[in-house]
């Protein structure tokens, strides 16, 4: 009966997707401008620009071209005879879903196309099609992790899609798990997280960087899950904040939850809902919502301690110096690095006497202990480098690939 009420309930989750998504794209295509002409030819194409204003600089002397997708925005649609011709073209050679992509970089005919989205499948697809004459490049923006839900058969399927000409990862770890699953990467440039840089920035400017810690402990909110994964996998969250509640209670430890979405997002009253029934009424948690793009960073950073179960965050703040505690209450997701689960940093035992014994050591735990055990780690699933900054490495390849297209 489990198995049947799963299924159910998996089509109808599907069904519901599919008429939301048909409905935003509609809502897109009507709120679109049309533009009758080519666009112009550019040296570089955004692919995807969803977060453009996250990587903007790197191509701020730069002509550039952005490509929007449906699922997120569309503010123009380009019509023109030529980019008809050539979609009609690719129809004929079965590139029926690229055809108006291939269409538009065709005219553009950029020496570069990059994007920051780095697991979209149009943009594999589309680098298999043209990277003998144009450099792709994407760039990692979450960590990208193995899966104990898929067989190992699943992940390799997974991984044989897959196509980056050059990659610009967070750090090893990436690089150790693609050529696992069979990924075809052909260049992996370790550049760390561009988010990190330039939350890092934002933090030095308003002098947060070495502020006195305000939180002991800061628990990082991430994407709920919701559909079948909700279904087999419940949501640690829940338990990563009871946890927390009770230890605050118990120690008088000044706890903050740092909440994923801003206000005006359409998963911003599904997330707080959560939270609520779960927290008690007097809970001490409190809850910071999210004003701006370095909101949780700058919680984390004046906070003693970071919590969370596999958010990207936590690699960050590890890369950084921070101390941090990852919950894989699940067992779900692994980091394909066992030196980060036998550390002190990650625990998976539910149980709350686990994670209070771990979060009180890594409280009291002095500094010169704390690098001992940070050392090991600190730089393998996110690269830093104080002096060699995450927008300095990515910008030579780029500027370089455009030099070196230049001369073709």
């Amino acid at each position: 009966m489990r198995k049947v009420y799963i299924y159910i309930k998996n089509k109808i989750i599907k069904i519901r997707y599919f008429i939301k998504k048909i409905i935003l794209l509609i809502k897109y295509l009507i709120n679109a401008k049309i533009i009758f002409k080519n666009p112009e030819q550019t040296d570089v194409i955004i692919f995807n620009s969803f977060q453009l204003s996250i990587y903007k600089a790197l191509f701020d002397k730069t002509n550039y071209f952005c490509i929007q997708m449906p699922d997120r925005k569309v503010d123009k649609i380009y019509i023109s005879f030529s980019i008809l011709k050539l979609i009609l073209l690719e129809f004929f050679n079965r590139n029926f879903k690229l055809s108006y992509y291939l269409a538009l970089i065709k005219i553009v005919r950029p020496k570069v196309v990059f994007t920051w989205i780095d697991n979209d499948s149009r943009f594999f697809q589309l680098a298999k099609i043209l990277d003998e004459k144009i450099e792709f490049f994407a760039i990692q923006n979450a960590h990208r992790l193995e899966s104990f839900i898929r067989s190992k058969e699943e992940e390799k399927a997974e991984g044989s899609k897959i196509y980056i000409p050059n990659y610009l990862c967070f750090g090893k770890q990436t690089k150790e798990y693609y050529e696992k699953i069979g990924a075809k990467v052909k260049k992996f440039y370790i550049v760390g997280s561009l988010r990190l840089f330039n939350a890092k920035q934002y933090l030095k400017k308003n002098n947060l960087i070495n502020a006195t810690p305000k939180y002991d402990l800061c628990l990082i909110s991430e994407g709920l899950r919701h559909g079948m994964h909700e279904i087999l996998q419940p949501n640690e969250l829940g338990i990563i904040v009871k946890h927390a509640e009770k230890l605050a209670k118990k120690y008088k430890l000044k706890t903050v939850l740092a909440l994923k979405y801003p206000k005006d997002h359409i998963n911003y009253k599904k997330e707080i809902n959560f939270y609520e029934k779960i927290l008690d009424k007097d809970s001490p948690i409190i809850i910071n919502n999210r004003l701006n793009t370095f909101s949780s960073y700058e919680t984390a950073y004046i906070s003693r301690l970071i919590i969370g179960a596999r958010s990207t965050m936590l690699a960050e703040m590890l890369a950084v110096g921070r101390r941090i505690l990852s919950c894989n209450y699940n067992k779900d997701f692994t980091f394909h690095y066992s030196d980060f689960y036998d550390s002190c940093f990650a625990i998976s035992d539910r149980t709350y006497d686990t994670f209070e014994k771990h979060v009180l050591f890594l409280l009291s735990m002095n500094q010169e202990n704390f690098h001992k055990h940070l050392e090991p780690v600190k730089n393998h699933m996110v690269d830093f480098d104080e002096n060699f900054s995450t927008f300095e490495k990515i910008k030579i390849q780029l500027d370089q690939a455009l030099k070196e297209q230049s001369k073709i």
